[in-house]
């Protein structure tokens, strides 16, 4: 090793070769958009637009397209588009049919959820969950709504499927079984200790997503236990399989 490599590692940094490790999730996405020519992402779960944020910051330049159900979050995507007239949002969920369902609302929106939090979400999280309210949100299936949300965009898209919904996403993936097979690349994030009730673990999803042709290219640590250093959460990404 190196004596300016010994320095870094000193402070806590490593030296690591992007194109071979992919050592971040952003940079793994930028690579893995690139190889497929994803040119439509479907945002699942905005909240206040971060995850197109860090898109737009990576330097994709496509389309994405948001939904997002809680009005207070769906206000704050809005102002985060801005101008950008590649970015579109919905003030609605996606699930595995058409229906009004009632959503958790904390005072801290990234644990915005229709499930009910675990005890022992409340143990590591001590104060997110406070000031519960709930809202009626209309839910709606990918594939109702799927051909009218590209039909405006032209030609055939290569689109990149991500899901943020807080325990949900497999009910987001049974609603898209159709439209599953104009999807090249999905990001699901998946717990290994469950946040919310009735939620499925990280084995069941992954299963899930392989039976319907998508094999992981990378996982990546979203949050983990402090006190035990448990992985509480990764964002699993894939791509189908020919």
């Amino acid at each position: 090793m190196n004596f300016p490599r010994k320095i870094i590692n000193a402070c806590g940094f490593e030296i690591l070769k992007i194109n071979k490790y992919h050592p971040t999730i952003e940079s793994h996405l930028k690579i893995l958009f690139d190889a497929l020519s994803i040119d439509l992402v479907l945002d699942v779960g905005a909240n206040n637009g971060g995850y197109g944020t860090m898109l737009r910051q990576m330097g994709y330049k496509g389309h994405i397209i948001s939904f997002e159900p809680v009005k207070r979050c769906y206000k704050a995507l809005q102002e985060t588009i801005g101008n950008d007239k590649k970015w579109i949002a919905h003030n609605f969920a996606l699930g595995p049919e058409d229906k009004v369902l009632t959503i958790n609302v904390p005072r801290s929106n990234d644990f915005a959820s229709f499930l009910d939090v675990t005890d022992g979400a409340k143990e590591i999280w001590a104060t997110d969950f406070s000031a519960m309210a709930q809202e009626q949100v209309q839910v709606k299936a990918l594939d109702q709504v799927f051909e009218f949300l590209v039909r405006d965009l032209g030609e055939k898209r290569n689109i990149f499927l991500k899901m943020d919904t807080q325990g949900f996403d497999l009910e987001v993936f049974k609603g898209a079984e159709q439209s599953i097979q104009n999807i090249q690349g999905i990001q699901s994030e998946i717990s290994v200790i469950p946040i919310y009730e009735n939620m499925p673990d990280y084995i069941e999803s992954l299963s899930c997503f392989r039976e319907n042709g998508f094999e992981l290219t990378g996982l990546y640590p979203v949050s983990r236990n402090m006190q035990t250093l448990l992985v509480v959460e990764f964002d699993a990404v894939m791509i189908k399989q020919p």
